[in-house]
């Protein structure tokens, strides 16, 4: 099999911890079923038979030593191996490369002797911790260990992986490699940290001397040797002088230095001396606020974990705001026009040309009254590039990443036009469809403000107030030309009104308006959407009742045999094809518990649609939001099935997806619910997770107490916190 890229190494890494927290004999079946490129499974395999080697490799007896009487010299026998070269000495030890001395297989190993002189019992204790601490340590970015003996009395050895590369900064020189390409070797050194921080092992002596970049290009990190756990037993038996051997002091914390408990952010330090190296004396402005972050004086400030920092550096390869930063609006609005340059010109220049015509022709239309047959032209032409601006441009720049704010602006903006234009303009010269245009434009503004499922500010009330007026004018255009137009528009803001209710659970006002659109409704899927907001309704506020359920239930059928009507007739609109997925969905939610394996039949219909429209537009984050939903809503679905290794997964792909929404446009107040409903989702297929459990109540107490709270968060938190009393770590 040729040898894997650094990215497959990276996609081997992420299969490997996400397989192994499953039980043993789960894990196979998981990679099976969940990982598709031949090459990458197979070297998981490797690694997950690797690490229960290592298990066993534990239970071994204490190192045993034997007569003395040896030269560590070339040619030397230990154990299995020969020594070839020495590599390098240090104040601990020495490390030879060596090979095999049987034949059995061409293999070069790297050798480290710890030698000084007999070994104390603490001391001995010390070495046998090292190495029970190193077999846990199986990951592509770290060198492995292999085996461990006693070549003498008091020295004893351990055989690791050898790295035939060359240290980091020598690398990244030699390979001319450009800024971005050192950051993601940085990123790769930081996931395999955060990788040993999980399994509580902090390196302690991070420097570049101990990253090495192999042949193919992979990060390796070396020498592991002088990491402890995190524990406090141990933390005490280092207190004194022998701490001070144990660390670097360009790359030691303020805290190492002056002989303070080591913890995870004392390498998180360590990282960011190594960030600034590789940054080069003038850092760019973010990457500058990134290292000083990482290095701050006081461990409280730096960033919590090693993954945080290679966050970080990743928002800043994609240009986004870095945390690092003051998240002022002035930041976040120059970080959009640098990721979105080409389309940022476009757009503005687009908008400056529209609001120079609008001005201009308005001006024209008012100075040339008498002249009515121009001044109506003038007035047509103003108006419609009044509607491109709030509709095409709108909906267009909605589908970007980081664009709440700017919709609400042209959204208010092309409102307040148009509604001073129906102002001003005499009853003989109201431009056709006026009254269309500001109900349409009241429904994207009452989108923007609070709209349920959708990037909003969370201002339900604001909301409801748009929705209502987007009522009354498409009821005054009911009387006027296009008919079947204004009916549309009214079932619209009719049943917007009834998706911000269904969410502050006034249910009456949901299903009278729900109603009301479907008396009115002519367009088929406007209709099949009405129909599956009731059954939504019905769904969600029958507490118990079974038979209102079913009702629910009989009305999500008879909307999806809508969609099948419609899609029947021709090609199918990506609205269409949505709202078919969102009614699998809530089908699929209905059944989950009922018949786990309908409903999970349904949620897996649900995300090949999903998957369908994705692919047709990968920037769309409206499709992207709805996608990381589905997994959500699925994952919960398989664990009621009994499938925890799929349910954590998707549930694990839910969450990464909204994060990287949060971050892409903070003024999205929907984004953190739906983040905090990604982790209540992996909380109910994992059980007892007092990490997520913690992190989970905090998303939600946070939500909770915003202007955007509603009873159904309200529920989840108390929920979450009852888990919490069955799972008493995670109320530390």
């Amino acid at each position: 099999m040729a040898e894997l890229s650094p990215q497959q190494w990276r996609e081997v890494a992420q299969w490997f911890e996400a397989a192994v927290e499953l039980p043993e004999e789960e894990r196979a079946a998981y990679l099976a079923a969940q990982c598709g490129a031949e090459e990458i499974r197979v070297e998981a395999e490797k690694m997950l038979a690797a690490d229960r080697a290592a298990a066993r490799f534990l239970e071994e007896p204490p190192l045993q030593y034997p007569e003395p009487g040896f030269v560590l010299e070339p040619g030397l026998a230990v154990g299995q191996y020969k020594l070839v070269r020495r590599l390098g000495e240090g104040g601990m030890g020495s490390v030879w490369l060596a090979e095999r001395a049987d034949g059995a297989f061409a293999s070069q190993v790297a050798i480290k002797f710890s030698h000084g002189g007999p070994l104390t019992a603490a001391a001995q204790k010390r070495l046998r911790e090292e190495r029970r601490i190193l077999a846990q340590l199986q990951h592509p970015h770290i060198s492995r260990l292999l085996d461990a003996g006693a070549a003498g009395p008091g020295i004893p050895y351990f055989v690791m992986e050898y790295v035939d590369g060359r240290p980091l900064p020598d690398y990244t020189r030699d390979e001319g490699l450009n800024e971005d390409q050192r950051l993601q070797l940085f990123v790769d050194v930081c996931l395999a940290v955060h990788f040993a921080h999980q399994r509580l092992v902090v390196h302690r002596d991070l420097k570049p001397a101990n990253i090495f970049v192999d042949g193919g290009g992979r990060v390796r990190l070396l020498d592991f040797g002088v990491a402890k756990l995190l524990h406090p037993e141990a933390e005490r038996e280092e207190e004194g002088h022998t701490a001070a051997a144990f660390w670097t002091p360009a790359y030691a914390s303020p805290e190492q230095q002056r002989g303070e408990p080591v913890t995870t952010v004392s390498d998180v330090y360590a990282l960011g001396v190594i960030l600034g190296e590789l940054a080069g004396e003038r850092p760019a402005p973010d990457l500058g606020a990134i290292v000083g972050l990482a290095t701050a004086e006081e461990a409280e400030r730096r960033y919590g974990s090693a993954r945080a920092l290679a966050e970080d550096v990743e928002r800043y390869r994609s240009r986004e705001p870095v945390l690092a930063q003051a998240q002022t609006r002035a930041y976040r609005f120059r970080k959009f026009v640098a990721r979105n340059q080409a389309l940022t010109t476009v757009l503005s220049a687009a908008i400056v040309v529209t609001l120079t015509a609008v001005g201009l022709f308005a001006w024209q239309w008012r100075a040339a009254r008498k002249a009515e047959r121009r001044a109506q032209r003038n007035l047509t032409a103003a108006h419609r590039l009044a509607t491109n601006l709030i509709f095409d441009y709108h909906d267009e720049i909605a589908r970007l990443p980081g664009s709440t704010a700017l919709r609400a602006r042209l959204a208010g903006e092309g409102l307040a036009y148009l509604q001073a234009m129906a102002a001003d303009v005499a009853p003989g010269e109201f431009p056709a469809n006026l009254d269309l245009d500001i109900a349409g434009a009241w429904l994207r503004l009452g989108d923007v403000q609070g709209r349920p499922w959708t990037a909003n500010r969370g201002d339900h009330g604001a909301a409801l107030e748009s929705y209502r007026q987007s009522e009354e004018w498409a009821r005054r255009a009911l009387g006027k030309a296009n008919r079947t137009a204004a009916r549309d528009a009214l079932a619209g803001a009719l049943t917007r009104q009834a998706q911000v209710e269904i969410r502050l659970h006034e249910w009456e006002s949901a299903f009278r308006h729900l109603e009301g659109a479907l008396a009115v409704v002519s367009d088929a899927t406007l209709r099949a959407s009405a129909l599956s907001g009731l059954g939504d309704a019905l769904i969600r506020s029958s507490r118990g009742d079974m038979a209102a359920r079913q009702r629910g239930a009989d009305a999500q059928e008879r909307a999806l045999a809508q969609t099948d009507a419609v899609i029947a007739k021709g090609s199918p609109s990506k609205a269409l094809l949505r709202l078919r997925a969102v009614i699998h969905q809530r089908l699929g939610n209905h059944y989950a518990r009922l018949n786990p394996a309908l409903g999970l039949r349904h949620h897996q219909d649900s995300l090949k649609i999903y998957e369908t429209l994705a692919r047709l537009d990968q920037n769309d984050r409206f499709m992207l939001r709805d996608y990381a939903d589905e997994l959500s809503m699925k994952a919960e679905a398989q664990a009621a099935a009994g499938d925890r290794a799929g349910a954590l997964a998707d549930a694990d792909r839910s969450i990464g997806l909204f994060e990287r929404l949060a971050r892409m446009d903070p003024d999205n107040m929907e984004a953190k619910r739906d983040l905090g409903y990604a982790w209540y989702s992996r909380i109910a297929a994992a059980g007892c997770d007092p990490e997520g459990l913690r992190k989970t109540v905090a998303i939600f107490e946070e939500v909770a107490a915003g202007p955007a709270s509603t009873k159904d968060d309200m529920e989840s938190l108390v929920s979450l916190r009852a888990r919490q009393k069955h799972c008493p770590e995670a109320k530390r």
